[in-house]
């Protein structure tokens, strides 16, 4: 199964911070604009920041922004921050307990963007409006964040990570971990605004009150393909409080949010309405179950899984079966897969509208992640045959053994045998299934009886359970002739490598074995019917086992009628 965890690889990356060596370093305060460049990083702040109106701070990728003291970072004008993945911008502290104040939009341009930033151990403290957002704050300013990890912030009274008042954000492949805030909105707090959110995820955020992942206030926020996961609020909502707002949930899931005293595991509804749709709400604790609906608060839940009975249309109460908890990834069994919906209209809202590219399988999946296979990986390449490429001499009666196996352990790997005698070989037949974790197999032997002195080509050719195959090379082997060759010292000490003149040493030794010490006779005398009859055209192979009638054949040939020589193997004379 491959996991659909695009936001663990951003988390990664930023991580993965590169410790570079110090080039130089700028120390600023006071009104900034221009550009401040990889060359001067860090930039290490002495003092509040200010960006005027009409003036634009662009900040390149790779520098780090370090503040000296709880400083503010005021936006009234333009500030472009925007990393890459492979190089993110910077904004912390070296005294994380002491913090500095937030990057804070006031009023400022409607193109500032923040994307691939890593925004930490800010802390908003004092009065209002001061003590809301400890990474990021917005006041009526419209901006773009993408790409960014919002980090161990703090906030004294709303939005721990971010805070938006009057505000239209878009917010996209961000993740806001181990954030907290004294009331509520801990990763996130929503006022008036209108914000977008897809495909960020709220985890392991904290809230004294209400709502420790997000909380919304007279807002109509829409969030698709989020993930509220490991959140713990002390009164209400572990995941999302909304009051007097309207929200849009599409495929969200919210597992494993708590609320230690109160209600709403997952969500709690306050003279508010949500659309829930292709959603996941489970095992989320709350006094009141994972969704609670207080005073005027309803909703619509459709194509979701939840426990209880909600309505709606498509909805199931089945475990979702995720990979881990609470990851939101869904095992290859899991009841959600191809439950969801991918078009569909309520209200005045369109919820969903999805191509077919949009999604795998028939229908879209239920919560955040996508379920998407592990691709399949084809067998091992079958080696080492036994008999060896090219062999020789080899028995008409030997087994044929391989190396194979799969990658894949669960895999079952059938092996196509092709054998003949002519290249490329033919297929003959079927060997296995065998597990993907066997890797020595054989012996195999043959449906098709081998014929001697004969050179056969093989192939073997692996194919898992997945259809997909690995072809091994053309192999080839000689068989070993019709029987063995006397060597010298057999019979009587002469003749050479081809045989013996067959003479009274030979009659005594057949005699031997036939009469005497048949245990430890000698009947390799390769005769055939050509030997017995003297008729049939030379060489007809066809060993016999030494008897009475070939011993009245060698009392023949030595004694009666010599012409009448016996023959090698190959119909030679043996002289």
């Amino acid at each position: 199964m491959k996991r659909v965890l695009t936001f663990l690889i951003l988390q990664i990356s930023f991580s993965l911070i590169l410790s570079l060596p110090v080039l130089s370093q700028t120390s600023v305060s006071g009104n900034q604009s221009g550009t401040w460049t990889i060359a001067g990083s860090p930039y290490l702040v002495l003092g509040e920041i200010v960006v005027p109106s009409g003036q634009t701070l662009t900040i390149e990728p790779g520098v780090e922004v370090n503040f000296q003291g709880h400083f503010k970072f005021i936006v009234n004008g333009n500030l472009q921050a925007v990393g890459t993945e492979a190089d993110s911008i910077r904004f912390t502290t070296d005294t994380p307990s002491v913090g500095w104040k937030g990057i804070r939009f006031v009023g400022a341009e409607s193109d500032g963007a923040l994307a691939y930033c890593r925004i930490e151990f800010g802390k908003a403290t004092g009065e209002w409006p001061d003590n809301c957002g400890g990474g990021v704050s917005t006041w009526e300013s419209d901006i773009t964040i993408e790409h960014c990890y919002f980090v161990s912030n703090s906030a004294g009274q709303h939005g721990g990570g971010l805070f938006c008042w009057s505000s239209v954000s878009e917010v996209s492949w961000c993740v806001f971990r181990n954030n907290d805030c004294t009331y509520d909105g801990g990763a996130i707090y929503l006022y008036f605004s209108n914000a977008t959110l897809t495909h960020c995820n709220m985890i392991e955020n904290t809230a004294g009150y209400y709502g420790a992942g997000i909380t919304t206030n007279n807002s109509e926020p829409t969030m698709a393909y989020c993930l509220f996961a490991d959140n713990t609020a002390a009164m209400e909502a572990g995941g999302l409080r909304c009051d007097l707002s309207t929200v849009i949930l599409t495929n969200c899931t919210f597992t494993e949010n708590v609320t230690t005293h109160g209600r709403g595991g997952a969500i709690y509804l306050a003279m508010s309405h949500a659309y829930i749709t292709n959603g996941i709400l489970w095992n989320n604790d709350g006094i009141t179950g994972d969704l609670h609906l207080d005073v005027m608060g309803t909703a619509d839940v459709n194509y979701t899984d939840i426990p209880g009975s909600w309505g709606g249309a498509g909805n199931i109460d089945d475990d979702p079966l995720f990979v881990d908890i609470p990851s939101g990834d869904l095992s290859e069994n899991s009841p959600c897969i191809d439950s969801g919906i991918s078009f569909f209209v309520l209200d005045t809202y369109t919820l969903v509208d999805l191509d077919p590219g949009d999604y795998n399988g028939s229908a879209p999946d239920m919560g955040a992640f996508e379920y998407v296979s592990e691709p399949n990986i084809p067998p091992n390449n079958p080696v080492s045959p036994d008999p060896v490429d090219a062999g020789t001499d080899v028995s008409i009666d030997a087994g044929l053994n391989w190396s194979g196996g799969d990658p894949d352990a669960a895999d079952v790997i059938t092996y196509h045998v092709y054998l003949g005698t002519s290249s490329p070989p033919p297929y003959l037949e079927d060997f296995g299934p065998y597990p993907a974790t066997q890797t020595a197999i054989g012996p195999y032997y043959p449906s098709a009886e081998l014929e001697y002195l004969t050179t056969y080509y093989w192939q073997i050719v692996a194919e898992d359970d997945h259809a997909e195959s690995t072809a091994g090379p053309i192999w080839s082997f000689t068989t070993t002739t019709c029987c063995i060759p006397p060597s010298v010292g057999d019979l009587d000490q002469g003749g050479g490598d081809l045989g013996f003149n067959y003479d009274g040493a030979d009659l005594s030794m057949m005699i031997n074995s036939l009469f005497i010490d048949p245990a430890n006779g000698w009947n390799g005398i390769c005769l055939d019917e050509a030997d017995v009859d003297f008729s049939s055209i030379r060489p007809v192979v066809d060993p016999m086992t030494v008897d009475g009638a070939d011993l009245s054949l060698l009392i023949d040939a030595l004694f009666i009628a010599p012409t009448h020589f016996l023959k090698n193997c190959d119909g030679t004379d043996n002289w």
